[in-house]
């Protein structure tokens, strides 16, 4: 998310599950860069309505995002939305059999979906309602740093409950989107 708004950025991972996007200064030329790539695009798929219109409001909402302050927002989003967007995927390669279709990895998938589901299920719930996994969430951010949903009930001036509320239903979607997503592939076919 940082290199898409224009933020050099480098991630830093530790073994014991810390991680942190460290970004750099904004950088002009990365912006207009991207703008450009989604003018072309813009461009190039001006055959296909429903393309044509997605990246017609990217290239809108770009500058609302990259060159004011709700970059940030998207920089504090952008790690747990990647979670539910690939369990989402994982859990529809469970549904749909996968590259190979052999039992083992509808397994996998389906193992590693669940897991990144009941994972951020057990972290927005703990946030929602016991004060004990608020206050271990407050004091235990990685690399020392302050964690992603208390900076955004803070950008939001608002408590952590809300910021949590919202963020435990963007965890359970990824089920239902699969399901959805697997009958709506089913029905085409």
């Amino acid at each position: 998310m940082g290199w898409l708004l224009g933020c050099p950025t480098v991630p830093a991972v530790r073994l014991d599950g810390h991680a942190a996007a460290i970004h750099g200064e904004p950088s002009m030329l990365l912006r207009g860069l991207v703008m450009l790539v989604l003018a072309g695009l813009l461009v190039r798929m001006r055959a296909r309505p429903v393309a044509r219109v997605v990246l017609a409001l990217a290239l809108l909402a770009y500058p609302a995002i990259a060159y004011t302050e709700t970059r940030e927002v998207a920089f504090l989003l952008a790690g747990h939305l990647g979670e539910a967007g690939f369990a989402t995927v994982l859990l529809l390669q469970a549904l749909d059999g996968g590259f190979s279709g052999t039992p083992e990895e509808r397994a996998t998938h389906s193992m590693v979906g669940w897991y990144l589901v009941g994972r951020n299920v057990s972290l927005c719930g703990g946030l929602l309602f016991q004060s004990a996994a608020r206050s271990a969430y407050a004091d235990n951010g990685s690399f020392g740093l302050v964690n992603d949903y208390l900076r955004l009930a803070r950008h939001f001036g608002i408590g952590l409950e809300p910021i949590a509320l919202v963020m435990l239903i963007v965890a359970v979607l990824p089920v239902p989107l699969a399901i959805l997503l697997e009958y709506a592939r089913g029905r085409r076919a």
